[in-house]
């Protein structure tokens, strides 16, 4: 008899006897080798969560099959703890590297991959492998209440501020709580409505509280995202910029701004040669997480992602599911707050935008911890003057209430900014254009 048959009939065995041994050895019913002792498996987990008795006539009675209560009789026969626990390591194990195998064969088995790219999809396929060894029996809540109310009674004692990380945008962290580790936000909105600015303004603010952000750019280059930091870090038009033809004073304030921005106290790193491929990217942001100790992940867009070699069939809405339900694992794996930006489709011109308004990945909404939609709609004063203000509206919030709250805008510099009592006064009391 094979050591694994033996180790798999000891397990069984051993839950007959004495069901503590069940939550112990925490395998499934797919780690067995032996077809007929994961059914039996599978029995004894239900019975155990039904808090059942479990014998060998209860096993064969819950699977439907009485060939098995013969095989479990046969199981019945008492190990000792020591011997189980090296039972079940042994069996997990096992399972790991029969699915890691299979995973690789795959991935080995598709012509169409090569160097890089098949590095890749083999690391990106062992990724999702559900390793058992994991610990995943969490922790009691007199353990885990400990540190959460640690953390409360620092604030509450302290300088207050938001439970999640600070955005250093007042109005955003009143609503929200702050960005929340191990989850993504979306900032969501048409062209031009300020997605990637209001992505780049909380990135420079919670840089220069200290921290260190990741920031991957699909869209923009690095060159052009410095434009965009130093033009809102120095109040230089990003034109002027752009063209180098800034006046003598405005240059000054372009290199004070340049100092300014190199001497933050947190680290921010912009990262524009990224791989188009979803597996390869999420294998560059964990890397990089890890060895940075990142605060703040921002990603700048998410349609722009796709997949290394998407199925056959498969819609570019399935093709975007996937990689939000990607991103949202890594996020969690990470522990790390996730920024994502997205836009919304041409509908969301017509009206204020909705969740359905999301371009090609409905999915998204239900992966995302908290949706943000921007808008800015044309409002005037009594005088005609321009309101520059956006209207962020709050369509999906876990931690709270949904709703909307205003952003200073000033398009000369791409800067979102707290609004001033005197903005909020004169939005209120505008009118569309």
């Amino acid at each position: 008899m094979a050591v694994n048959d033996i180790g798999e009939r000891a397990i069984v065995g051993a839950a007959i006897n004495y069901p503590e041994a069940i939550a112990a050895a925490n395998l499934r019913p797919r780690d067995f080798v032996n077809g007929d002792l994961g059914k039996c498996w599978r029995s004894i987990l239900e019975l155990y969560r039904k808090e059942c008795d479990i014998s060998p006539a209860t096993i064969a009675t819950e699977a439907s099959l009485s060939r098995l209560e013969p095989l479990a009789t046969e199981c019945a026969v008492k190990h000792s703890d020591r011997a189980i626990e090296h039972y079940a390591q042994c069996i997990r194990s096992a399972s790991v590297d029969r699915e890691a195998r299979r995973a690789l064969a795959e991935v080995l088995g598709d012509s169409d991959l090569a160097g890089d790219e098949l590095i890749a999809e083999a690391q990106r396929a062992l990724s999702t492998i559900d390793i058992a060894s994991q610990d995943t029996a969490g922790r009691a809540i007199q353990d885990g209440l400990a540190d959460t109310f640690d953390e409360i009674d620092a604030r509450y004692k302290g300088a207050g501020g938001p439970p999640g990380l600070s955005t250093e945008i007042r109005e955003m962290d009143r609503v929200l709580g702050g960005l929340f580790p191990g989850v993504i936000t979306v900032i969501a909105g048409r062209p031009s409505a300020g997605k990637s600015a209001l992505c780049a303004t909380i990135a420079r603010m919670v840089s220069r509280a200290g921290r260190a952000v990741d920031y991957y750019s699909i869209e923009d280059t690095e060159t052009s995202l410095h434009w965009r930091l130093l033009a809102q870090q120095s109040r230089v038009e990003l034109k002027h910029i752009m063209d180098a033809s800034m006046a003598a004073d405005e240059y000054d304030k372009l290199l004070a701004a340049a100092n300014a921005l190199k001497a933050m106290p947190g680290r921010l790193y912009i990262c524009d040669e990224l791989p188009r491929s979803a597996g390869r990217l999420i294998l560059a942001i964990e890397r990089n997480a890890l060895k940075r100790k990142t605060d703040l992940i921002v990603i700048d867009y998410f349609q722009l992602l796709r997949s290394g070699k998407p199925q056959r069939g498969q819609s570019r809405a399935e093709e975007l599911a996937k990689i939000s339900q990607q991103l949202a694992v890594v996020a969690r794996r990470l522990r790390v707050p996730l920024l994502l930006a997205a836009q919304l489709n041409r509908h969301a011109a017509e009206e204020a935008p909705q969740l359905h308004h999301l371009k090609d990945c409905g999915s998204l909404e239900q992966d995302a911890y908290a949706v943000i939609m921007l808008e800015k709609p044309s409002r005037c004063d009594d005088s005609g003057e321009f309101i520059p203000a956006t209207v962020a509206h709050v369509r999906k919030n876990k931690n709270g209430k949904t709703g909307e709250f205003i952003l200073g805008w000033d398009g000369r510099f791409t800067l979102f900014s707290n609004p001033s009592a005197d903005l909020m006064d004169r939005y209120k009391d505008g009118k569309r254009r």
